[in-house]
């Protein structure tokens, strides 16, 4: 058996004996959170980077605008929503041990200043001299 399928093997035997581990003792079962980045309206906003402000938590939104983040510690949360082209928007969100908190973002379109690009181009072969 080649090492690589070994370690597969491995690991895909582990997995139903995986855990949640509490974030810190005493606090309970890490939760969750689920939700929805939308345009302002009722359409949601796909490939939003959808961030768990102080933690190396974040998300990006399928097509309907739809993220979830696992393993969230209980407490009170900020939660930010960006995408290049709309304003950020964030939402204050409390996690309770071993549940699911729901939060809805909205992102309104915005103008953007990018710096300037210059494309240069040579053909093989052709002196402009």
């Amino acid at each position: 058996m080649s090492p690589l399928l070994r370690r597969a093997v491995l690991i895909s035997l582990s997995l139903p004996f995986t855990t949640p581990i509490p974030a810190a003792p005493g606090q309970g079962l890490p939760g969750s959170i689920t939700g929805h980045v939308t345009d302002g309206g009722a359409k949601g906003v796909a490939g939003a980077s959808v961030q768990l402000i102080g933690t190396p938590y974040w998300a990006r939104t399928r097509d309907d605008g739809s993220f979830r983040l696992d393993n969230v510690a209980p407490g009170s949360h900020l939660l930010r929503a960006r995408l290049l082209g709309y304003a950020s928007d964030s939402a204050r969100v409390t996690v309770t041990s071993g549940a699911a908190a729901e939060a809805t973002l909205a992102l309104h379109p915005a103008a953007v200043s990018l710096d300037n690009v210059l494309v240069v181009a040579h053909r093989m072969g052709w002196d402009s001299t």
